[in-house]
């Protein structure tokens, strides 16, 4: 069972062709699941977010997926100084991680990725990450 308070208290959808962002705040888990499951039908990118009071735009926390056409995603965490993306391969099924061109997350990736974020407001370490500086 999941804690009634996540780490995640908001929900940022983009559309295409829709210059607006569609908002849901204090989301629960099973908001935020059905959200990645309806990418590639009704959204083109999401962001889950922390949202801290007065905080700098660019010091938020947030993970990024975008994608679903062909059970394809890309997963990011934006952690206040860069970005981080999920090379999908779990630690146990790879030696050398192809940084350069990483093979698209699954949607069990996204879900599982997200829900560690959602709950914990870390990384899921069951998964290679490459970081990448801001600048």
């Amino acid at each position: 069972m999941l804690p009634m308070a996540l780490f995640v208290n908001q929900i940022r959808g983009y559309r295409v062709g829709d210059d607006r962002t569609h908002q849901i705040d204090n989301p629960d888990w099973d908001t935020i699941e059905k959200a990645i499951r309806d990418l590639g039908k009704r959204s083109l990118a999401m962001e889950l977010c922390h949202i801290v009071p007065d905080q700098a735009e660019e010091e938020r926390v947030f993970m990024g997926i975008a994608g679903g056409a062909k059970n394809a995603y890309s997963v990011f965490v934006h952690d206040g100084n860069g970005f981080i993306h999920l090379l999908r391969l779990r630690c146990e099924e790879i030696s050398e991680p192809d940084i350069e061109d990483p093979p698209p997350a699954t949607l069990d990736d996204a879900i599982q990725a997200a829900r560690t974020f959602a709950v914990q407001g870390q990384l899921d370490r069951s998964y290679q990450w490459n970081s990448h500086s801001s600048t």
